[in-house]
């Protein structure tokens, strides 16, 4: 016999590391999604293994915790009002 299990969620972590260059990201919750853009021209590193390069974008589900370590760059971002 089978039992099936209640279907769960893995809440995950994204960290961000910028460049010792002026970074410009923009962070927002696109339909229920966290989306994170590089609207700069340098390349960032997202969990120390995931590139997102300049003018492009990349959507995340079910994140419960974002971080960005801006280095020792000028980081220009914004943030929509419901990432908190």
């Amino acid at each position: 016999m089978i039992d099936l299990l209640e279907q769960r969620r893995l809440l995950a972590a994204i960290s961000l590391s910028g460049t010792p260059q002026a970074d410009i990201v923009t962070v927002a919750l696109v339909e229920g999604l966290l989306r994170i853009s590089n609207t700069g021209v340098n390349t960032l590193l997202i969990n120390g293994s995931s590139t997102l390069l300049p003018n492009k974008s990349k959507s995340y589900a079910d994140i419960s915790t974002f971080s960005a370590d801006v280095g020792s760059g000028d980081l220009q971002h914004a943030r929509e009002a419901a990432v908190h």
